[in-house]
């Protein structure tokens, strides 16, 4: 289906989402250990109402440098919290988790763990085109911030 059509969903309270992609072979590994750590640390201190949406998008996807999916039959997983209390906490743990199961992060939800070196391993040869392309389009740096620097590294 569309994805308009399959996840029509609203969210009426605040919230913070964690997304990611890994490769469709991984799907149910990868949901298992995030469920597990959910649960894990909800049982010692409660944790906030927390949906785990889970989408997939086919291979082929050869357009983008940076793209969680690229290259891969990918399973996207999306860690939706509401932000009310102690969402932080887990999610500096899911983001150990990204990290160890090779997970790519989708840079534009939720990331404040991961840094350039974990996108030079995720991406290889992807990302120092990538940074090719910034330093060639922005010598002077005048688009970087705090956030592009830790996500792409210093110029």
């Amino acid at each position: 289906m569309e994805s308009h059509r399959a996840f029509n969903r609203s969210i009426y309270h605040l919230h913070q989402e964690l997304e990611f992609a890994v490769p469709f072979e991984s799907t149910f590994e990868a949901s298992r250990r995030f469920m597990e750590l959910y649960e894990s640390m909800y049982r010692k201190r409660s944790l906030p109402y927390t949906l785990f949406e889970v989408r997939f998008t086919p291979p082929g996807h050869h357009c983008t440098l940076l793209g969680p999916g690229r290259e891969w039959h990918a399973t996207w997983i999306d860690l939706v919290c509401n932000d009310s209390s102690d969402f932080e906490r887990f999610y500096a743990a899911a983001e150990e988790l990204v990290r160890t199961i090779g997970g790519r992060p989708h840079l534009g939800k939720f990331c404040e763990q991961l840094d350039h070196r974990d996108l030079a391993r995720l991406h290889g040869k992807h990302f120092e085109t990538f940074r090719s392309v910034v330093d060639q389009s922005d010598p002077r740096g005048v688009f970087r911030n705090a956030f592009t620097t830790r996500m792409f590294g210093p110029p």
